[in-house]
C-alpha cells in the first residue's frame, strides 16, 4: 500500500527509482549467470529477490487497488 501511495504521489521520482531499480536487478542477474558455482546460490537468491520486488513494485497501484475493493462493505439488495 505504502508503495502505491508512493508511486500516485511522486510520479516522476517513482519512475526514476523504477528505472534505477530495474537497471540493478539486470546487475544481479548478470551476475548469477556469470557467478562461479561456489557463489551461484548466494547470487541466484540475490537475483530472485530482485526480481520478486521488481514484480511487486510493478504490481503495486493494482495490488492496492485490488485490497482496497475487497475491504469496501458490499451494500446490500
Amino acid at each position: 500500500m505504502a508503495a502505491a501511495e508512493l508511486s500516485s504521489a511522486a510520479m516522476q521520482q517513482w519512475t526514476e527509482f523504477m528505472n534505477a531499480f530495474a537497471e540493478y536487478a539486470d546487475g544481479r542477474r548478470d551476475e548469477c549467470v556469470q557467478a562461479p558455482l561456489a557463489m551461484l546460490p548466494v547470487a541466484q537468491g540475490r537475483a530472485q529477490a530482485c526480481a520478486q520486488l521488481e514484480s511487486l513494485f510493478k504490481e503495486c497501484r493494482a495490488q492496492a487497488d485490488n485490497i482496497s475493493n475487497k475491504q469496501r462493505p458490499r451494500s446490500p439488495r
